[in-house]
């Protein structure tokens, strides 16, 4: 990958960010933090999201794609939460000493999508695409074969408080613009996780819109569809 910068944020050897600075004839426009999926696994990681990091760089955005702890490499919760907060901190104060624009927004995809709204208070705007909005439902649905029980080692009737920790659908209002984007033909998380959050978000006063396409769980990711131009429009107008 071009221009690519490795910043780290802790010890552990996946607490690090892939750091991508805009093309150099394009005008930085800000910074998009990408925190990618995979249902809390270790086998997925950053990578899922290099593909928008690229097309987004292309449009003058500088990238920092997050890698974080995940199941069995010490992510249990909440530091899987915790270190994309450490690293949203980091990408702040690099934007910073770079004097880059202080625009910093999320995006995040599946359980990426999880963790950026759990940390939307971190940022200026948040994209979801595909969250996880609610880990007590994902639970008792056995979404990603059970990865809920996997992950969690518990059960929301024997532990609520953190269940509800977890869960962005129990944390409303955000109070940052939101775009949550769910493909109808989802095959991992269901849409209608995404409507029930966008209906409790605005019922709670949050500025959300909300998009629903005719895209599977991987394809919302993808920047080559058409949709992608509307996703980069709303961002330049955060």
């Amino acid at each position: 990958m071009v221009n690519m910068e490795i910043l780290t944020y802790g010890a552990d050897k996946s607490q690090f960010i892939q750091w991508f600075m805009p093309k150099t004839e394009v005008k930085v426009k800000g910074v998009i933090a990408l925190i990618h999926g995979g249902f809390w696994r270790q086998q997925h990681d950053l990578s899922l999201m290099l593909p928008l990091a690229q097309d987004l760089r292309a449009t003058g955005w500088a990238v920092a794609n997050i890698e974080y702890r995940r199941a069995d490499c010490g992510g249990e919760w909440p530091v899987i939460r915790d270190d994309v907060s450490l690293a949203l901190q980091q990408v702040k104060q690099h934007a910073q000493q770079l004097q880059l624009p202080k625009r910093l927004l999320s995006i995040g995809h599946s359980v990426g999508g999880q963790l950026a709204l759990l940390t939307a208070s971190q940022v200026e705007a948040v994209v979801a695409l595909a969250p996880v909005t609610d880990v007590v439902r994902a639970y008792h649905d056995k979404l990603g074969e059970a990865a809920a029980q996997a992950f969690f080692k518990t059960s929301p009737e024997k532990n609520s408080s953190l269940f509800l920790a977890a869960s962005p659908i129990a944390q409303l209002p955000l109070g940052c613009p939101i775009l949550l984007i769910h493909g109808f033909l989802d095959e991992r998380v269901p849409v209608s996780y995404a409507r029930e959050f966008t209906q409790r978000a605005i019922e709670t006063g949050d500025q959300l819109w909300y998009w629903e396409e005719p895209l599977s769980h991987q394809q919302v990711i993808d920047p080559s569809l058409g949709f992608w131009s509307r996703v980069k429009a709303w961002l330049e107008q955060r």
